[in-house]
């Protein structure tokens, strides 16, 4: 998280052009550096190899602030424990609501 809110120069084929001067010029790309906030809210699971598997899902329902399994034609109710991130495939997050910003994906 750290590289991504660092400043970062532009290369030279990437250089800022500015419309008023008319000309190429250095710039940084400066990312929102407040800190930031991200809850876990879904990940795939996938079991197998290269050339077939299995895969599933674990989402938290924030209405409910309850954990689920997705697993083909089956879905129940897992605790917070039973959540692997680990073994992901994919992670999901959302941005915490703070006082400054909102929940988004």
């Amino acid at each position: 998280m750290e590289a991504f809110l660092r400043e970062e120069p532009l290369v030279p084929e990437g250089m800022w052009f500015c419309p008023q001067c008319k000309k190429q010029r250095q710039a940084t790309n400066i990312r929102n550096s407040m800190q930031q906030l991200y809850e876990l809210y879904a990940l795939i699971n996938h079991s197998g190899g290269m050339g077939s598997g299995h895969y599933t899902a674990h989402i938290k329902l924030p209405d409910e602030n309850r954990w689920y399994n997705f697993n083909a034609t089956h879905v129940s109710s897992i605790s917070e424990d039973e959540v692997c991130p680990g073994a992901a495939y994919v992670l999901f997050y959302r941005r915490v609501k703070t006082n400054n910003t909102s929940t988004s994906n």
